[in-house]
């Protein structure tokens, strides 16, 4: 099935099992040329068999300042065809807030990204690091880590008075995860992997921050990395390094009184005076209004008596009425909102149970739940890493995507800054209509899907290894 077709399914109830074509729109100047899809396209008469599905239970020594040296469990999804032997391993990689399994294997329709890789023949795997989804999450059960710093992180607000009746100071004051622990933890699942199904290299899959985890991974352990697909990649040009300057990804620290850490500046670091710390000492770097021990994201936007928004909810870049990233008719399904809160609140047991009811809800209704968002304290994904990636890489973004702008390094502009800095001629980016950064709940999930299953076969995108593109919403493909 063409890209074309996919594009355009939800439009009509019925699906040609043909072999559609594909137009190539070239540069001016350039004659138009016609494609035939290169991948094997599954019709809905094939026998794909059942999926079998697997929750692995990763032993891991953990490295987050919060348990470190404990023995954890990291959650592990694993789905591929009963009918076929397992294809390539492929591992997606979440990001800062929503759990993995909500993120990329919703179970509703044919939005299961995880689900419909494992229908095309790849083994899956779809791991919750520390502080999401089921792995396990230190300290973030007291309700009083929550933010409650300067006005706009009063986040207890949310909590009172369920679970809390007043006001609380931290029990844990200190940012939970980190780079280190996070490329630690990623490196045991990939070994896991490698161990569980006899292959030398895993397919890295992530999305938004989970890019961070990710492609230093890739640059610091090349031989174990098939090939990147960063779909909504988080990539600051600015981003604290690592030390040693500029190829290290030692943490960029600085000794503080009473047994702590802070972090250096970029200008320490890139000028060699950062000195960093001994692996022993523990990085605990104290929480902050930015970075506090975590943050709750709950479902819609909460806003002021004077109507400004206080705390911003997941489906705010749907709903807010000034820059939403909703810009096209049917963008997303009726529905889905409900669809995505629900699955969210499934992988978070605790979170579900915390705040008020929904809005208009009668009093005494079961709480509306809240998403708990580890904080994070990242290094190492800059210019000087990225010009290092040596692996196949694939970079896929929605036209409307906001994200990382408030913060000074929007992804829509970018990837294409994280394209031309890769320094290889085996990279494609991917620029999608009518989609935001929610494009895995998104109508064109099976874009989507369909560019990530023939990178992940053929290591290419109707025949194409190289270029930066752009799909309109009628699934027509033109060079940038």
């Amino acid at each position: 099935m063409s890209l074309k077709a996919l594009a355009h399914s939800w439009r009509s109830p019925e699906l040609s099992c043909r072999a559609a074509l594909w137009a190539l729109l070239a540069l001016a100047g350039m004659c138009v040329k016609d494609l035939q899809l290169r991948g094997h396209a599954l019709t809905q008469d094939e026998d794909r068999g059942n999926i079998l599905t697997i929750d692995h239970q990763v032993p891991h020594k953990s490295t987050m300042p919060a348990n470190a040296g404990e023995s954890v469990n990291l959650i592990v999804r694993e789905r591929f065809a009963d009918n076929k032997s397992p294809g390539k391993a492929v591992l997606m990689v979440h990001g800062r807030s929503v759990p993995a399994l909500a993120g990329f294997d919703l179970q509703y329709k044919h939005y299961g990204w995880a689900m419909d890789l494992a229908m095309a023949g790849f083994d899956v795997f779809v791991a919750d690091l520390q502080g999401s989804g089921r792995s396990p999450r230190p300290k973030m059960d007291d309700p009083c880590n929550v933010s409650n710093f300067a006005l706009d992180f009063q986040q207890q607000r949310l909590l009172i008075p369920n679970p809390l009746s007043a006001p609380c100071p931290p029990s844990y004051p200190f940012r939970l995860v980190n780079s280190k622990s996070e490329w630690d933890e990623l490196d045991t699942v990939v070994e896991y992997i490698k161990a569980l199904r006899q292959v030398e290299r895993v397919a890295l899959v992530s999305w938004s921050r989970g890019s961070l985890v990710a492609g230093p991974y890739a640059v610091q352990h090349p031989e174990k990395v098939d090939s990147l697909f960063l779909l909504g990649p988080i990539f600051n040009p600015n981003a604290l390094p690592g030390i040693p300057y500029p190829n290290g990804f030692e943490p960029p620290v600085k000794p503080a009184p009473g047994g702590k850490v802070v972090a250096c500046t970029p200008t320490e670091v890139t000028s060699g005076a950062c000195p960093g710390v001994s692996p022993d000492v523990s990085l605990l770097l104290s929480a902050n209004a930015a970075n506090p021990t975590m943050t709750l994201v709950p479902r819609n936007d909460v806003v002021d008596a004077q109507g400004n928004t206080i705390i911003v909810g997941l489906m705010d870049r749907w709903n807010r009425p000034i820059n939403s990233e909703i810009q096209c008719e049917d963008q997303i399904e009726d529905g889905i909102q409900d669809v995505v809160w629900n699955a969210v609140m499934d992988n978070d047991e605790l979170g579900r149970t915390w705040g008020p009811p929904p809005p208009g809800a009668p009093e005494g209704s079961t709480a509306e739940g809240v998403m708990r968002a580890r904080s994070f304290f990242p290094w190492g994904w800059t210019p000087a890493a990225a010009s290092r990636v040596s692996v196949p890489a694939l970079i896929i973004f929605g036209e409307f995507d906001t994200e990382g702008t408030k913060e000074g390094f929007p992804v829509a502009a970018n990837s294409s800054l994280l394209y031309d800095t890769i320094p290889h001629d085996h990279k494609l980016l991917f620029k999608v209509a009518c989609a935001g950064h929610h494009m895995p709940w998104e109508r064109q999930s099976k874009v989507l899907h369909h560019i990530s299953k023939q990178w992940l076969k053929h290591g290419a995108v109707e025949g194409f290894t190289n270029g930066k593109f752009f799909i309109d919403r009628e699934g027509n493909l033109f060079p940038q």
